[in-house]
């Protein structure tokens, strides 16, 4: 089976991504700090492929095995599409995702219009430089109070409509089946298909 690093230290991150690399890719995930173990991300700005494209960068020039990156967030349009490609550093550095949530919450308090997206954009490269591409978004609403126990950062209170229930209501495959991430990488199996990644 193939295999590609995930360029994450986000334990909840890989193990999502893991599973989809599996049943779209059909490829075996590492995660990035199992591979290098002083791996500790990047300073990340205001772009979502600038940022996948630079989180695979770094790692892809000393592996052999390709460099799968993404980079995600939640846009809020009542919020002018915040927090966006800042959703992972929202209320500094030591915020938790109970202080991130908090923050929303309070932000939305009175608001009416509560739709909202994950966007995720994904990029593989190899040792050379040369990459794929994918993007992928899921539209839900804020929901105004936070429910369920799994996921991770804000899937407690993005509400899905078409399931009932937020993110962290639902099953790993029941989310997989619809998440932005499970688009992002669905997007980025055309392309490989297309410019046969793999033996370029």
């Amino acid at each position: 089976m193939r295999k590609v690093v995930v360029s994450t230290g986000n334990r909840g991150k890989f193990e999502e991504i893991k599973e989809i690399v599996r049943e779209v890719l059909n490829a075996e995930s590492i995660m990035a700090t199992d591979l290098f173990h002083d791996y500790r991300g990047v300073n990340e700005g205001d772009d979502y492929f600038t940022n996948a494209l630079l989180k695979a960068s770094v790692l892809a020039v000393h592996s052999d095995i390709p460099v799968l990156a993404e980079d995600s967030g939640l846009e809020i349009p009542c919020l002018g599409d915040a927090p966006g490609p800042h959703s992972s550093r929202l209320g500094g550095s030591s915020a938790t995702d109970e202080d991130k949530i908090r923050l929303i919450l309070e932000k939305m308090k009175s608001a009416e219009d509560r739709q909202a997206r994950y966007i995720c954009t994904a990029v593989l490269m190899d040792h050379r430089g040369r990459y794929v591409r994918g993007y992928g978004t899921v539209e839900g609403v804020i929901a105004k109070e936070k429910k369920g126990e799994k996921g991770f950062g804000y899937d407690p209170i993005f509400y899905y409509p078409l399931a009932g229930k937020t993110f962290a209501e639902m099953e790993a495959p029941e989310k997989n089946a619809v998440s932005h991430r499970r688009k992002a990488i669905e997007a980025l199996a055309e392309k490989i298909k297309k410019v046969n990644f793999w033996n370029m």
